[in-house]
C-alpha cells in the first residue's frame, strides 16, 4: 500500500476497479479480496453493471 493518497484524490468523487487499485497502491487481485472481505465497500452502477468506488470508501480502507 501507499504512504499517502495522490494530490488528485478527491472525496467525493467515483473510481472504478483500476482506478482504486492505482490509488491504493495494490493490485486488482488484493483488491477483489478485500471487496469478499467486506474491508472495502464497492457500490454497483446499475446502468453499466459495474462496480465502482466512492471516495470516502477509499479513504476509509486506506486509514484502517
Amino acid at each position: 500500500m501507499v504512504a499517502e493518497l495522490p494530490d488528485t484524490f478527491k472525496l467525493n468523487g467515483r473510481y472504478n476497479k483500476s482506478q482504486t487499485a492505482k490509488i491504493l497502491g495494490i493490485s486488482r487481485t488484493s483488491l477483489d479480496k478485500y471487496i469478499s472481505l467486506g474491508e472495502i465497500r464497492a457500490d454497483l452502477n446499475r446502468r453499466t453493471n459495474k462496480l465502482y468506488f466512492k471516495g470516502v470508501a477509499i479513504m476509509k480502507f486506506f486509514n484502517s
